[in-house]
């Protein structure tokens, strides 16, 4: 009887009758993609990369969620913007990454928009609004005399 991996469907040549895949890697793969009974009911060869994509979340929404802050803030286009923007494209590639590895991309996209977005919003001080009325004043006067 021909034996097959239960992730990656590829023919079995282990000395243990018992063994199920042809590796660890498989063996992680079927582990985070719902456990082995999830692997081992598949009677037909499923791509692990179709598997992802049909129970991932749709992953251009971090990175939609992304662009539309950045552009916002007109930040879209500066370095830092940019760095922010490839973590979350690089988050959306990986759906099926560990929870601890989430986790850190997370906190770094975090501390990326940070620094992408310093300075947004932030109120002026009452002397820079003081400066800025005075140059509104003389440009209006200065077009007003010519």
């Amino acid at each position: 009887m021909d034996r097959h991996c239960a992730s990656c469907r590829k023919p079995l040549s282990s000395t243990s009758p018992r063994a199920r895949f042809c590796n660890s890697t498989c063996r992680s793969r079927a582990h985070r993609a719902g456990g082995l009974a999830a692997v081992e009911s598949s009677a037909q060869p499923v791509d692990l990369a179709t598997r992802r994509a049909a129970s991932a979340p749709a992953p251009a929404g971090i990175v939609a969620a992304v662009i539309a802050k950045l552009t916002e803030a007109d930040r879209l286009d500066t370095w830092e913007g940019q760095a922010a923007l490839d973590l979350a494209q690089q988050m959306a590639d990986a759906p099926a990454a560990t929870l601890s590895a989430r986790a850190a991309a997370n906190k770094e996209l975090r501390e990326a928009m940070a620094l992408a977005l310093k300075g947004v919003g932030a109120p002026t001080s009452s002397v820079q609004e003081i400066r800025d009325e005075l140059a509104r004043r003389r440009r209006e006067r200065a077009q007003g005399a010519v």
